[in-house]
Parts: C-alpha cells; sequence; structure tokens
C-alpha cells in the first residue's frame, strides 16, 4: 500500500535445553500514515491480519515458552494446571487480537495466524464409562432400592470401583502411560511430585468410596438403618427419574367435567427400562463417599473426621451435579427419619445465588419429596416414616414467592381475575403427574365448585392454587393438583393432603419443611425475622425444640466471590453456629457440600467462607484434564 503498511518483527534469543537456537519472534503490523486534519477513520485499515508458515518440517513453530515461576512447590494450583495441560500448548500470544493455529496435540505446528474475533470448540464431555473389554459401568437404582429379587447391585457397585483401582493403578505409570489417542504421554521430570500427589488423591477418593460400601455391609444398628435409607434414596431418586417428563397433561371442560388430554402415567419401578433408573458412575461414587460423614456412628472415628471435609463437586454443566447432591438429600432425610433424630428445624439448606437458578432445581427436588411422600405412604414404611409429611420448602425474596399469606392469596384472587396476571407460584405442572398449574385460557368449565379447577366466581379457572382453610390457623394457599386420579389430586369426596411444597415464607415458620431451598441473599433475614429462628429448630423462647440442620448444600460455589463472597462469609459463621449439635460433650458441626463446573484455588475460597481446612474435589483429577476417569473427553 504505497509504504502505508508496515511488517515489524522483533525477534530475540530465547534459548533452551530442548532447543538452543530457539527464537522469541514477535510480528506486528503497523499503520505508518499517522494523524491527518483529523480523518482517522479514511486513514484506518479494517481486516487486517497475518500468517507464519513453514514448508520445512525442521522449522515449524514450537510451542510458546512458559513463565518459570520461582520457589515451586509440587502442591501448587499452577503446578497442577502445568500437568494437566501439558499437552494442550500455546504456540502464539496476540496484542490486540488473538493468536491462532490448527486445533490438536501436535508439539509443533507449520501455521500461526492472527484473529481479531477467536473461536474454539469445547470438546464433548461424557459421563458414561466402559470397562476395559467395553462392558458398560452403569448402577441400576431399581436393583439397589431392593425391586429386584435376584441382584442387590453389589456386583455392578464392585465393578465401579474395581474399575476405578485399575484407572488408578495405571496413572502410576509416569513415563508410559498411554493416552486416549494411543500415543504415550510421559510425565515431565519436573511435575512427577505434582503427579504423585495427584495420584493420593484419586486414592483417597477411592478408599473414601469404599469405606462408604463398608459401612453399609457392617451389622451395626447404625448400618443396617443406613441400608434402608439407602434402599428408600435409591427408590424415590428412581420413581422421580422414571415420572420425570417435559409433557404438560392440559386439562379442559366437556359437559361439565374437567377432562386431560394425556393419561397420567403409573409407571412400574420394579420393571427394567432401557434408560431410565441408572446412577451415573460420580452419582452413585458421590453418594457412597458421603454416607459414613452423614451418618456418625459413634464407633466411627473417620466418620467424624469426613464430617468436616468439604467435598465440592467439580463436574461439567449438564452433567448430573444436581441429581448427585438430590440423592444424598434424600439419603439424609431418610436416615434421620429412621434413627429417630427427627429435626425440629429443616434436614437440609439448600443454597443457589440466583433465582432462576432456585426456581429451576425447585421444581426438579418437588418430583423427589412427591416420590418421598409417595413412599411414606406405603403400609410397609408408614409405620417406621411415621405420620409427619415430607416437605419440601422455597425460601427466596418476595418478588418471586409471596413471602406472606395475604399477598398469597391476593395474588391467586388476582389470577381468577386476568390470567395475565403475575404469577408467584413458581410450579407450573404438577411434579406428580405433569398436570397443568396455572390460569386456564378460554375454559368453559361449570361455575362454583369452591375453586376446585371449575370456574370461580371471578371468572377464570385457576388450576393447582387452592385456598386452604386451616381450623384454629389463618387461611394460605397451597398446591393441590385438579385431577382427581392423581395421588395428590384435589378430591371433592375425600380429600387428598396438598402436595408437600411450601412456598410462603411464614407457612416455612409454621411447619418447617425438610429441605429448604432458598438464595445466599435470603439468609440476610436471618437479622429481621425472629421466625426464622424455627428453620434451625429454635422455638420462639428460644430454645431448642430438635436437632438443627445436618447438611448444607451450596450449588455454583465459584459466584461467591468478591463483596458478596465477603457478605456470605460473615454469615456463614452465624450459619454454622445455629447448625451446631453437641452429644455427648462432642461439637458437631454440619456437613457442607458445594458444586461448581468451574472454579480455580477451591481451597482459598472454602477457608474464606466457611472457615474449614479440608477441601475435598470430587472426582479428583487425574494426570490429564482429558480423563478423570469419572468424566472423558
Amino acid at each position: 500500500f504505497d509504504g502505508k503498511l508496515q511488517v515489524v518483527v522483533v525477534t530475540r534469543e530465547h534459548e533452551s535445553e530442548r532447543h538452543p537456537e530457539r527464537r522469541l519472534l514477535t510480528i506486528s503490523v503497523v499503520n505508518r500514515q499517522g494523524k491527518n486534519d483529523g480523518r482517522v477513520d479514511e486513514l484506518c485499515f479494517f481486516q487486517c491480519g497475518f500468517k507464519v508458515s513453514s514448508d520445512d518440517k525442521e522449522n515449524w513453530i514450537l510451542p510458546y515458552p512458559e513463565v518459570k515461576r520461582a520457589n515451586r512447590q509440587p502442591s501448587d494450583e499452577e503446578e497442577v494446571i502445568r500437568l494437566l495441560y501439558r499437552n494442550r500448548l500455546t504456540f502464539g500470544v496476540g496484542h490486540g487480537c488473538s493468536a491462532e493455529w490448527i486445533e490438536g496435540r501436535p508439539s509443533l505446528v507449520s501455521q500461526i495466524w492472527t484473529d481479531c474475533l477467536p473461536r474454539y470448540e469445547t470438546p464433548a464431555t461424557s459421563a458414561d464409562l466402559f470397562t476395559a473389554d467395553g462392558k458398560p459401568i452403569r448402577v441400576s437404582m431399581r436393583k439397589l432400592s431392593g425391586l429386584d429379587a435376584s441382584d442387590n447391585g453389589e456386583e455392578e457397585i464392585d465393578l465401579l470401583v474395581s474399575s476405578y483401582s485399575e484407572w488408578i493403578r495405571d496413572l502410576k505409570d509416569l513415563d508410559g502411560r498411554k493416552d486416549l489417542d494411543g500415543s504415550k504421554v510421559p510425565v515431565p521430570e519436573d511435575l512427577k511430585e505434582t503427579a504423585k500427589i495427584l495420584i493420593q488423591k484419586c486414592e483417597l477418593c477411592r478408599d473414601r468410596i469404599q469405606r462408604g460400601i463398608d459401612f453399609l455391609n457392617k451389622t451395626t444398628t447404625v448400618s443396617e438403618t443406613a441400608r434402608e435409607a439407602f434402599k428408600l434414596a435409591n427408590k424415590a431418586m428412581l420413581i422421580a427419574q422414571l415420572r420425570s417428563s417435559r409433557d404438560t397433561r392440559t386439562p379442559s371442560w366437556e359437559n361439565g367435567q374437567l377432562v386431560y388430554d394425556k393419561p397420567i402415567e403409573n409407571p412400574d419401578p420394579s420393571a427394567p427400562h432401557a434408560w431410565k433408573g441408572y446412577w451415573r458412575a460420580f452419582q452413585i461414587a458421590f453418594l457412597l463417599m458421603s454416607i459414613p460423614g452423614i451418618c456418625m456412628s459413634d464407633d466411627d472415628e473417620k466418620g467424624m473426621d469426613e464430617r468436616e471435609i468439604v467435598d465440592l463437586i467439580w463436574f461439567p454443566t449438564g452433567g448430573g451435579k444436581t441429581e448427585a447432591y438430590l440423592g444424598l438429600t434424600a439419603f439424609t432425610i431418610f436416615f434421620n427419619r429412621l434413627s429417630g433424630r427427627d429435626p425440629g428445624g429443616a434436614d437440609v439448606l439448600m443454597r443457589y445465588t440466583l433465582r432462576l437458578l432456585t426456581a429451576q432445581q425447585f421444581q426438579r427436588a418437588a418430583m423427589l419429596f412427591c416420590a418421598m411422600e409417595h413412599l411414606r405412604k406405603q403400609p410397609e414404611w408408614h409405620e417406621r416414616l411415621g405420620n409427619k409429611p415430607f416437605r419440601l420448602g422455597m425460601w427466596v425474596g418476595g418478588d418471586a414467592t409471596p413471602n406472606k399469606r395475604a399477598s398469597a392469596r391476593s395474588a391467586l384472587s388476582s389470577l381468577q381475575r386476568n390470567p395475565d396476571s403475575e404469577n408467584p407460584f413458581v410450579l407450573l405442572k404438577c411434579p406428580w403427574c405433569g398436570a397443568k398449574f396455572g390460569p386456564g385460557q378460554g375454559d368453559a368449565g361449570a361455575g362454583g365448585g369452591r375453586g376446585r379447577g371449575r370456574r370461580s366466581r371471578q371468572g377464570q379457572n385457576v388450576y393447582g392454587y387452592k385456598s386452604l382453610r386451616r381450623p384454629g390457623r389463618p387461611d394460605t394457599v397451597a398446591f393441590r393438583c385438579d385431577d382427581h386420579a392423581c395421588e395428590f389430586g384435589d378430591h371433592p369426596v375425600s380429600p387428598k393432603d396438598p402436595l408437600p411444597i411450601i412456598i410462603i415464607d411464614e407457612d416455612l415458620y409454621d411447619e418447617t419443611p425438610n429441605l429448604i431451598i432458598g438464595t445466599v441473599d435470603k439468609f440476610a433475614m436471618l437479622a429481621w425475622k425472629p421466625e426464622a429462628r424455627a428453620l434451625f429448630g429454635i422455638g420462639s423462647d428460644g430454645r431448642h425444640i430438635g436437632l438443627p440442620p445436618s447438611l448444607i448444600i451450596q450449588d455454583d460455589l465459584h459466584l461467591i466471590s468478591g463483596p458478596l463472597g465477603s457478605m456470605v462469609g460473615a454469615y456463614e459463621t452465624v450459619i454454622e453456629e445455629l447448625c451446631i449439635q453437641e452429644i455427648d460433650g462432642k461439637i458437631i458441626r454440619p456437613k457442607i457440600v458445594a458444586s461448581t463446573a468451574t472454579i480455580s484455588r477451591a481451597e482459598d475460597q472454602v477457608r474464606a467462607l466457611y472457615a474449614r481446612d479440608d477441601v475435598m474435589l470430587f472426582p479428583p483429577s487425574g494426570l490429564e484434564a482429558s480423563d478423570s476417569f469419572f468424566a472423558r473427553e
């Protein structure tokens, strides 16, 4: 362009032992026109770029040199990242742009070019596992729940643990372990100590899983109770998974009768299913390793130690983290009920950082609690599990759900008058049968009817949300399915219990649910709402009326950082104090479980939030970022 552009190349020596003649190049394209009468735009060049290439394989481009840190320790996170990503090489760094090259795992590249809008295709991650001979590794909820008379699922558990042990043994071959593509990937000499530390973490994880299995197989009273809770948790998760469906059953009126466009599906949990009713390997492994820390038998000191560990589920988005900690939630609640540890407050606190996430996970948990209630009512379990329903509660701000009964009744009246009114009731369909909840469109039902799915006196059908009269207590709004055939249906002759779901704050304080799902900011209300003490088993007189929550679950831990993290950390001190139990002179703190899809410096963050030093990332990484056994690219 007549000297308007200039290619500037700066070259400097950058020797190394492997490449003594290596040089580091910085290449730039410079606009040499300068400014002229303010015509800046006219003097600019757009969509510029350049490519550096070599046809000579002896002179291909080498990886960009690493920054050598002083005082490196094998356990440093930077060293772990160097090890895990040692085959993800960088060949150039952009200045005001991005550097691109052909993807893959070569140690040299022939071309590198600039790109002002870079892109990267994230490899798919699979949680499906197979043995060396190609046999799938999957664990049946049906078998573990005792519904298969010929198979209790032990062989599937043993296959999982033995395959994990074999995988760990392969890791120890630091000089010749084969990568997924079959090539040898030796660990560099300066990273071998780091590799040994990672292998030890994998062995610790395997040992904790085996400890959970051994604990369930003991003949002690606590272990027998844990086995029953384990079976019930598996059965509840199985029923919830079999009944999960995205389809909504739409109601309509025919000859004055309410009918639905689809029948209720009642799958038989004892019948095998092709793809539903199976744990992903990391989910059942996490549940097994967590059991001793939840049960804490008097003769199990390691269980007491594991209670102090903050277990952080680290798995890609969509990989099934929610099911992993919902399974642990079900086990904890069943175990507490069966062992007589009836909390005066909640069994489990589950926190999210965003209200939208809270609403999504609440609907998934609602299905599980319907399954738990279904099991409680069965004749073989009713005496052991008692008359008190299993309940799920949502504790968020008033913009998302009604905090007062009066607000709930007012919102219901608004929906009955105008279907376009704001709907604060969260559930849009029955979690058990899939029947539509909320205002109907263009319904032609009969008049009257106490709001049971028929057109109310205000003129609009509202399904699923019902005014509930309670003698001696204020009226409230509850969830009741309008399909009489549903187990949680609003039958006009023999009324059934409402769905075991509470979203109104005042009802939460009066009838504390077993699981409370809320946002971290809502817990600031502890300082302003004395009634909230009920969530921790504390009565109005300030005395404990039962045990406090024994399990705290925090989703998306990586989001609790910066100013929010500082504020949450201050409240965590109070929340833990409210959850502490003192049994026979022993101080027992709640078990803490967190989950995330992306995090760094997890130990520092957990220490700052919870003042706990023991953190276990699960699943622990192997020696390559692409393979942690439980998840593989």
